[in-house]
């Protein structure tokens, strides 16, 4: 199978957040349209394509920002694809880059108990933010992780809960 991707002039996201200018680009509303586009793209894949995919290596290297810096979703080597009216897949097999969440889902997890979660906002955004829209993006990805599968959202309900009202 041949994937062709349209062509992106921006890198990708992590060396916007990590590179040289480490964030300098990526205001608070450019930032949530990135995570916006990022919960979007996964709705499109398990509900929408054909075959349905599963890509299992999500991380900030794979995200492709375009030239108005929405997100692009690339790198589907650990994909799993899923046919006709399958809406669930068997994926207990971790794949990627897991260690890395679980990191840093603990040190979010410890500044939240201690009332510090603020102090995961990337320092170049210097206050420009929303302290809701910060709390309301950890408490889903707290919801994302849970343990138990069965608690966990489906995408749709990501999406619906990282539009503000």
């Amino acid at each position: 199978m041949s994937l062709v991707y349209e062509f992106v002039p921006n890198k990708s996201l992590d060396w916007f957040l990590f590179g040289a200018n480490r964030g300098a680009y990526l205001n608070r509303e450019i930032r949530h349209k990135i995570i916006i586009g990022i919960a979007i793209g996964p709705v499109y894949l398990h509900e929408d394509s054909c075959p349905k995919i599963i890509h299992q290596d999500l991380k900030l290297s794979n995200i492709l920002l375009d030239g108005e810096k929405n997100p692009k979703i690339t790198n589907f080597g650990m994909a799993k694809l899923f046919g006709g009216e399958q809406t669930q897949g068997n994926t207990s097999r971790i794949a990627g880059t897991f260690y890395d969440v679980v990191k840093f889902l603990f040190k979010a997890w410890k500044l939240w108990n201690g009332g510090e979660h603020l102090n995961l906002v990337d320092p170049t955004l210097e206050n420009n933010f929303s302290e809701h829209d910060v709390e309301r993006c950890i408490h889903v990805a707290f919801l994302c992780t849970q343990e138990d599968l069965a608690k966990r959202p489906n995408m749709a309900s990501v999406c619906s809960c990282l539009t503000p009202n």
